[in-house]
C-alpha cells in the first residue's frame, strides 16, 4: 500500500505539514446531482520560488490506482503537460504570503474514484505525505456532502420549531 487516504472535513482537508511548509487541499466546488466537475484547490505554502509542480494521476478502479487521465476526465489550472506516467502541473510564482496555488477540476460523470499526486521540486526532490502519496478519495467528498447536507436539514428544522 503506497498511498494514505486523506479525510474530509466540511467541505476540506489538510493534506499535510511538511516542516516549515504545508500542502492543503480544499474542496472549492461540488457537482450538482445532475453531474458535473469536482473542483479542488491544492495550496502549498512556504516553499519559496523555484520550480514546483504538482505530479498526479486519477483512479478509475479505485481510488488508490494511479492512471494518466484525458482532458475531459480531470484538468488543472494552470494547464497540466503530460509526462511518463503522470500529468504535471506547474505551481504559479509564490503569492506575498508565499502562497502557491493549482485548481483541479474532476469531470464526475468519467466516474473516477480519486487522484493521488506528490509534489516535485527540480531536478529530483519527489514531497510526499511521509512515506506515501497524497490521496484525494472522491468517496470521502460524497459522504462528507451528505453530511453536510444532514446537519443543514436538521439546522433548518431546529429554527423552523
Amino acid at each position: 500500500e503506497n498511498t494514505h487516504p486523506v479525510g474530509f472535513n466540511h467541505g476540506a482537508m489538510s493534506a499535510a505539514q511538511l516542516g516549515k511548509c504545508s500542502i492543503n487541499v480544499d474542496v472549492v466546488s461540488e457537482p450538482n446531482d445532475e453531474g458535473g466537475w469536482m473542483v479542488f484547490e491544492v495550496t502549498a505554502t512556504g516553499f519559496g520560488s523555484g520550480d514546483m509542480f504538482l505530479h498526479w494521476g486519477v483512479g478509475k478502479q479505485s481510488a488508490e490506482e494511479w492512471i494518466v487521465p484525458v482532458e475531459i476526465q480531470a484538468r488543472t489550472q494552470p494547464a497540466a503537460a503530460r509526462v511518463p506516467g503522470a500529468l504535471q502541473t506547474a505551481f504559479p510564482a509564490p503569492d506575498g504570503q508565499n502562497v502557491r496555488k493549482v485548481r483541479l477540476e474532476i469531470n464526475t460523470d468519467a466516474n473516477l474514484k480519486g487522484c493521488q499526486f506528490v509534489l516535485h521540486k527540480k531536478p529530483n526532490e519527489w514531497l510526499k505525505n511521509g512515506a506515501t502519496n497524497f490521496l484525494i478519495d472522491f468517496s470521502k467528498v460524497a459522504e462528507s456532502r451528505s453530511f453536510r447536507n444532514l446537519v443543514a436539514a436538521a439546522s433548518g428544522e431546529a429554527s423552523a420549531k
